[in-house]
């Protein structure tokens, strides 16, 4: 909707509206605001208790699909009509769902870092599910341990890991993606909501040139900061590889991260080398009005981000959403592929979760 508020044409814009736009463009030297990126804080949950996932995770030790015969502590997703707007099947329970299409949702169902270690036993013996939907489950440093091992000992099982909301810091992210670079199967990693911080620049730059089938990474709201967000690009635009060789990074989110002009002049840098291989590249949230030209021509000759920007190249430009406080010309953004949609957790209406705050666990000792 925009500052339009949604209306139609010869429909009066709200109040509210006017008021934004009446203030004119953000000044960043009369009115500065952080550039360390919005806190990465998780929504409020409670860990659950071992009884409610028991079944759930038994389930899935035996190899279980969504194929309910003989289940007694489950049902058919939406009385078998299956995920809403897809139409998916899957096996509900009171806490987890697998789906037909190999994902496993348990995100805002809470494990913490009480039962993540029994839930990546479990899932040790299944074989069916490729996907696995973690989000908002606070499971903290103990659970990227967790999560690592898994990795290292079945590098092949898993495609999609969806960890956002998570506590995951800069110091247990270090070991995770030790683990991720060992993995062929992965394809997808979300993150976002984690506080991984600047200091885990290096450590994104390894997970994006190591592993060698990363297609889609997601860092929206992650506390990189103008500087991490800096430093991850300076190192992505000096990565040296093969000739014709491009990363098969394709996708990537960077919301609420903090980019400003330190950030942008680097990302500048990486799209206009010979081994960016990104699509699109989303920036919303950013205080970034100002200095989103470094994403045009000419600072940034082999991309485009504007509509008004003349482009003649031999190959796809990425897509760049700049949405700002105060909107700059940028190229309109279709969304994300149907599957990046789908693999955003829905959470069914049969299950429920308190509002009550849980603290992100501490690291071990």
């Amino acid at each position: 909707m925009g500052l339009s508020g949604g209306v139609g044409p010869g429909i009066p814009q709200p109040a509210w509206s006017s008021r934004i736009t009446g203030q004119g463009p953000w000044d960043p030297v009369k009115k500065p605001i952080s550039l360390d990126g919005c806190p990465a804080i998780p929504m409020p949950v409670q860990v659950a208790h071992e009884d409610e996932l028991a079944p759930f995770f038994e389930h899935l030790q035996n190899g279980g699909t969504d194929n309910l015969d003989g289940i007694e502590d489950a049902v058919e997703l939406d009385d078998g009509r299956g995920e809403p707007h897809y139409g998916v099947h899957g096996a509900e329970f009171r806490k987890g769902v697998v789906y037909e299409d190999g994902r496993m949702d348990l995100c805002k169902m809470v494990v913490g870092p009480d039962h993540i270690w029994k839930l990546m036993e479990s899932l040790r013996y299944n074989k069916f599910v490729r996907h696995f939907l973690l989000g908002n489950n606070i499971i903290g440093p103990s659970g990227a341990a967790a999560i690592a091992k898994f990795i290292h000992e079945l590098p092949g099982q898993i495609e999609t890991w969806y960890i956002a909301g998570n506590c995951i810091n800069g110091a247990s992210f270090t070991p995770l993606v030790d683990a991720l670079v060992t993995s062929p199967a992965v394809r997808q990693v979300w993150l976002k909501r984690n506080p991984l911080g600047p200091g885990a620049a290096h450590d994104l730059f390894r997970l994006i040139t190591q592993t060698e089938n990363l297609n889609t990474l997601d860092l929206d709201q992650t506390e990189l900061g103008d500087a991490g967000v800096a430093e991850l690009f300076t190192e992505l635009a000096a990565y040296k590889g093969p000739d014709g060789f491009k990363l098969p990074l394709r996708n990537m989110y960077m919301n609420g991260c903090g980019i400003s002009t330190k950030a942008s002049q680097a990302i500048a840098s990486f799209l206009s080398s010979p081994h960016c291989g990104l699509e699109s590249l989303y920036m919303s949230c950013n205080p970034s009005a100002t200095t989103a030209r470094w994403l045009w021509p000419p600072h940034c000759p082999m991309h485009h981000a504007s509509p008004d920007c003349p482009y003649n190249q031999s190959e796809p430009a990425p897509k760049v959403s700049l949405r700002c406080a105060r909107p700059s010309p940028a190229t309109k953004v279709s969304g994300p592929s149907t599957w990046a949609r789908r693999s955003q957790p829905r959470t069914s209406a049969r299950r429920t979760t308190t509002s009550r705050r849980a603290p992100c666990p501490p690291s071990p000792g």
